[in-house]
């Protein structure tokens, strides 16, 4: 995630992405942390359902089916 006051090491997060109207939840956490850059999440918790969402956008994303 590119931020420049990006949080600490470990910090647990929910995230929230909505995409045409479709929702994704996800529970994860801080697995890097560069300032001024921005930090990058591991996802922990994630519903089946949740998954499927998130497959169908990166699939989009790259042109696969």
């Amino acid at each position: 995630m590119d931020m420049v006051n990006p949080l600490p090491l470990g910090t647990t997060v929910k995230i929230q992405l909505i995409h045409h109207e479709q929702i994704f939840d996800g529970t994860g956490r801080v697995i890097y942390s560069q300032p001024n850059m921005g930090m990058g999440v591991a996802f922990d918790e994630i519903e089946v359902g949740q998954v499927v969402t998130l497959e169908k956008w990166l699939n989009d994303l790259s042109g696969s089916s």
